[in-house]
């Protein structure tokens, strides 16, 4: 029998959110993980869906996914001006703040729709994330699992 050791170490962190903004988009601001947290596994396990801004360098050529930008622009088209006006200023907030925390003047900003099933994984240290929640009915946090390996890989 083979008794091999693995020395991958990680460690998970559910989030729900408490209802207090349900009536209304909530953000949460962008930021850059630890440098030991190479990657991020986000895994959501409710039946809201969030969306998570992710601020990447050019240099990486990725590609937005459609779907994720289909299911965004179709959210943002039924928002109210108002509120319309509130996504677009918080991320333009966010690619001015990416800038500065990653160092980088040329950035490309992908925006993922996280919903039940699915798995986004990115490096979190080196990319600035954050997160979009749409305004829902009250008793439906978003509920999310996220997976940082810790095995000191830099």
């Amino acid at each position: 029998m083979d008794h091999q050791f693995s020395s991958t170490v990680a460690a998970g962190c559910y989030h729900r959110d408490a209802d207090l903004n349900s009536e209304e988009v909530t953000f949460f601001p962008g930021h850059i993980d630890k440098p030991f947290v190479h990657t991020a596994w986000f895994v959501p396990i409710g039946t809201t869906s969030f969306f998570t801004v992710l601020s990447v360098p050019s240099v990486y050529h990725l590609s937005q996914d459609p779907d994720s930008l289909e299911c965004y622009n179709e959210w943002m088209g039924r928002l109210s001006t108002s509120e319309s006006q509130k996504v677009n200023q918080f991320l333009q907030d966010f690619d001015a703040q990416a800038k500065n925390h990653m160092r980088l003047e040329f950035i490309d900003r992908l925006i993922y729709v996280n919903k039940c099933g699915s798995v986004l994984s990115f490096p979190a240290n080196k990319c600035d994330h954050a997160t979009i929640i749409p305004k829902k009915p009250s008793g439906f946090p978003r509920d999310l699992f996220v997976f940082h390996p810790l095995d000191g890989l830099v």
